[in-house]
């Protein structure tokens, strides 16, 4: 017997029963904002740049880069500017440009 979920994890990866990447994309903003707080947190420390930018590159970029080959390219405008926007607030507290999430998948 075949059980029917609306949503299932799998490698990482969210899926759901329209094959669209929704749920994937709002646990990945979760896990990125999360993860931005301790970028934030580090830099209020006094932490200098080179420290942040490993950080970021370690912690945060892979939480949210994660299977970008897979989802990257099918995402919608929508959950794409979403995640935009936490490479943006995370390229302010580093002051250095970052790569957006579809140069990244390209």
């Amino acid at each position: 017997d075949i059980v029917r979920v609306d949503s299932y994890k799998y490698l990482g990866v969210h899926l759901n029963n329209k094959l669209d990447w929704t749920d994937n994309t709002e646990a990945i903003y979760k896990k990125g904002q999360s993860r931005l707080f301790l970028l934030r947190r580090l830099r209020s420390f006094g932490v200098q740049g080179e420290l942040l930018k490993t950080f970021f590159d370690s912690v945060v970029a892979s939480a949210i880069f994660y299977g970008v080959v897979c989802w990257g390219s099918s995402i919608s405008t929508a959950d794409r500017k979403r995640l935009d926007k936490l490479i943006r607030k995370a390229s302010s507290v580093l002051g250095i440009p970052l790569d957006t999430v579809q140069e990244v998948g390209e």
